[in-house]
């Protein structure tokens, strides 16, 4: 049998541990329990090849930021057996630990930083109940687990990259508290299962509350990314069934109107890992955390898409798109230069051309203007992307990839300035309370942001697959 992980060939201390993790033939291991005054000494069996005895690390629930039983760097192209993915660090389960300490040896756990390597997803916290060099080996590790009754998959981490502030600032935002938070009592709205379906804020323990005793929740797409359960409640926060609101789609393509609570649902959405289809029975979510939405009623046969809705006509309208004709490029360019006239713009470009003058790359400059009319008037959406090479600037590529985009209208900015090196521009909506319009986005790994000054409004999808 191929040697595992563990049995590489490195001897590693970390925090008072001296642990033979990598082979060769060790006199002794020293295991230095919590609150043990003296170190246990084991001593290899006569006779019988010695195998590294891992140590069973305790899980404390305030000692969330275990993490390094071995140099990241180690794991580089591993192997990795993961047990749990989350947006934070949390326990490693006990049950991992138990069957670790029967192992004989095969099973480390460990937790590592995702954004650290070529091949994971960004922006989670992993925690592995090992490693191996070799596939087949990690798949022994898996059968164990999955013996145990103890679920995890298999994933290469590929190259080790390190530590990258440009992700680790994207995951900050995936992150920050201030999402959903909407302006003028506006709400979120999206077509789920052919119906218009508006996000409710309430704190955790009421959703919760709302949710406990819902059925068992159905998939309502093919790939099984968003799932649905009817809820016995009639009113959640401040929405009630038979309210009114007014929807504007955000793309500004089509006009939705009127529509009226008819019910709640807990809806799932996410993105599950590749290996859901492979592995996973497919009779539950595979990805996402459960939240509750308003069923509408908006008249209207199936779409896709998503909104904003308020209580009271036009508190929010989309910007829509206007043809493109000879008479408006001069003012395209206009706006053109209005947008690189901009400090944001101006100083992303000034950051995108010092990085690539250290790596001695061509700077590329691509500017995109879309004509737009909405209640501030006519105007342009105007989009300026800078790179070096192919632009590959996360999952450890260094290439310089910046952009911004900004809504101009009579000459001056009227959104705020949105970063969209990582999302898609989708839209412009302007609320009738607030001074400025707010561009719409759709992040690279789902959802919808609403840019709105220092907080932002949208629509969380959870995304559990590997982006890279």
């Amino acid at each position: 049998m191929s040697k595992p992980w563990l049995q590489s060939a490195i001897v590693t201390t970390i925090a008072g541990v001296s642990l033979a993790c990598f082979g060769g033939t060790p006199e002794h291991i020293e295991v230095f329990e919590p609150g043990a005054p003296q170190p246990v000494v084991v001593e290899p069996a006569p006779d019988v090849a010695p195998v590294p005895v891992p140590v069973a690390i305790p899980v404390i629930d305030d000692e969330l930021e275990f993490i390094g039983r071995m140099p990241a760097a180690a794991y580089s192209n591993a192997w990795l057996v993961i047990v749990a993915s989350t947006a934070t660090p949390e326990p490693i389960p006990p049950a991992v630990f138990e069957i670790e300490e029967k192992s004989g040896g095969l099973l480390a756990a460990d937790r590592l930083d995702s954004g650290h390597y070529k091949g994971l997803m960004p922006c989670w916290s992993i925690a592995i109940a090992g490693a191996a060099t070799e596939r087949a080996v990690a798949t022994e590790m898996l059968a164990l687990l999955t013996s145990h009754g103890v679920d995890g998959y298999i994933k290469n981490a590929g190259e080790y990259v390190g530590d990258d502030p440009r992700v680790q600032a994207v995951c900050e935002d995936m992150r920050s508290d201030s999402a959903n938070q909407c302006p003028a009592d506006a709400y979120m709205t999206q077509v789920i299962d052919g119906r218009w379906h508006l996000q409710v804020s309430v704190p955790p323990e009421v959703a919760e509350a709302a949710m406990a005793g819902a059925p068992s929740p159905r998939p309502v797409t093919p790939d099984k990314h968003v799932w649905t359960a009817p809820l016995r409640v009639e009113t959640l926060g401040d929405v009630g069934v038979g309210d009114t609101f007014f929807i504007d789609e955000l793309s500004g393509t089509h006009s939705v109107g009127q529509c009226t609570v008819t019910g709640f649902s807990a809806v799932t959405q996410g993105m599950p890992h590749f290996s859901y289809g492979e592995f996973g029975d497919g009779d539950k979510p595979g990805c996402g955390t459960p939240q509750p939405w308003a069923i509408l009623d908006c008249g209207l046969g199936d779409r896709s898409g998503f909104g904003v809705a308020t209580t009271r006509v036009d508190t929010a309208e989309s910007w829509r798109p206007r043809p493109e004709t000879g008479a408006n490029r001069g003012s395209a360019a206009a706006a053109i230069d209005t947008a690189m006239a901009h400090p944001e713009f101006r100083s992303a470009k000034a950051a995108a051309q010092s990085t690539a003058d250290e790596q001695q790359e061509t700077l590329n400059e691509e500017i995109i203007a879309r004509a737009f009319t909405g209640p501030s008037g006519d105007g342009f959406v105007v989009t300026i992307k800078w790179w070096t090479r192919d632009g590959f600037a996360f999952c450890g590529g260094d290439d310089v990839l910046v952009s911004r985009t900004a809504g101009i209208v009579d000459g001056r900015a009227r959104t705020g300035v949105a970063d969209t090196s990582y999302a898609d521009f989708l839209g412009v909506v302007e609320f009738g309370a607030e001074p400025t319009a707010q561009v719409v986005t759709r992040p690279m790994f789902g959802g919808v942001n609403v840019g709105h000054e220092d907080t932002q409004c949208g629509i969380t999808i959870d995304f559990c697959d590997c982006g890279c």
